[in-house]
């Protein structure tokens, strides 16, 4: 049942030891957590992996409105590329042939929405991944780019723009132990004037909210405020999963009431804690 409800593959909760679940309702705030105790659960603890903090995200260029910052352990990234065998053969589209090293060689995975005047969103993704020459190759092969120099960026980072769309370019970025896809190349430029410069990134932890500790393992984490919130509609209909109108509408009227959601998974003390934190208007 656990396996189901978490979405994660059959046959990782075999122990009879509960997941318990606190819900707080606030006048302005809703918080859930639920927490399972991991040495119960010794084939999803191994499933899970060793967690480290979330760090990614501190390089994702300062404004944006939602942050990601997915880990991968061993075995998730076994569960992700069986499932890329299934639709993706070597030479069936430009990066076919690189899908499973890229998901194999990435440990984490941070994204980062910034809302534009002039566009719905742009977007921000970096990897850290122990083979950036791999994404080079598979980027590079699937739209050839022009490098372009970037003063201000860190001795050994790579730069390029990329022609994705008819007047449409995005931008990538490599170095040593990373890779950067920025949906346009003024936010590449962003990217190398503030994350990848010699400055190294910030301490603080602007994804997790205070009820975490920044030290603590992640699994995934999220932040979003108002702005990306209400735009969500318009995302999915950007990655092909459009809402029918009544739908899209009930859904930025109910997005409309929030103010804020911090949300993850994060492993304390031998326990996983699953957490949506949601500050109201």
């Amino acid at each position: 049942m656990l396996d189901t409800a978490m979405m994660q593959p059959e046959g990782l909760f075999t122990s009879a030891d509960p997941c318990v679940t606190t819900i707080s309702v606030e006048e302005d705030s809703l918080s859930l957590s639920s927490r399972i105790h991991l040495p119960s659960h010794i084939a999803y603890a191994e499933y899970l992996g060793p967690a480290s903090p979330a760090r990614l995200h501190q390089r994702l260029p300062a404004g944006a409105s939602g942050m990601v910052e997915l880990h991968l352990s061993t075995e998730m990234k076994r569960a992700m590329t069986t499932g890329i065998a299934g639709w993706s053969s070597p030479g069936s589209t430009p990066t076919g042939d690189f899908a499973t090293p890229m998901v194999e060689s990435v440990d984490a995975v941070a994204l980062g929405f910034y809302s534009r005047p002039d566009l719905d969103f742009d977007v921000c993704a970096l990897v850290n991944t122990h083979d950036s020459t791999l994404f080079s190759v598979a980027i590079e092969r699937a739209a050839p780019g022009r490098p372009v120099a970037s003063p201000d960026a860190a001795p050994g980072t790579r730069f390029a723009t990329l022609s994705w769309a008819e007047d449409a370019e995005a931008g990538v970025a490599y170095w040593e132990g990373g890779a950067a896809l920025a949906s346009s190349p003024q936010l590449l430029e962003q990217l190398a004037r503030q994350s990848l410069s010699t400055t190294p990134p910030p301490a603080s932890s602007p994804i997790l909210d205070s009820s975490v500790s920044p030290e603590v393992g992640v699994i995934a984490v999220l932040r979003a405020d108002g702005t990306a919130l209400q735009r969500l509609p318009d995302f999915l209909a950007t990655a092909g999963l459009p809402l029918e109108d009544s739908m899209a509408s009930l859904l930025r009227e109910t997005l409309s009431r929030v103010k804020s959601v911090h949300a993850g998974k994060v492993i304390e003390r031998g326990w996983q804690r699953l957490f949506a934190n949601l500050v109201l208007q």
